[in-house]
């Protein structure tokens, strides 16, 4: 079911920082969000399959995350 029209799958994320470890694929989705906080991060929404969690998080933009794109 896709209430809200955001139908995505839980592809994970990575720590671009350090040794480019990728993991959470099929349990978590990381997406960007367009509004920066600073020159070093930005915000991003967190969404976890199992926990049925759905939360707001700042990461560095050296972060490897998911984005949406969108047509107007």
């Amino acid at each position: 079911e896709d209430t809200y029209g955001f139908s995505a799958l839980p592809g994970g994320g990575g720590d671009g920082d350090s040794d480019g470890a990728f993991g959470g694929a099929g349990l978590s989705g990381y997406w960007w969000s367009s509004s920066e906080d600073d020159s070093d991060g930005a915000w991003h929404r967190d969404m976890n399959y199992i926990l049925s969690s759905v939360l707001w998080y700042y990461y560095g933009k050296s972060s490897l995350l998911s984005v949406r794109c969108l047509k107007d």
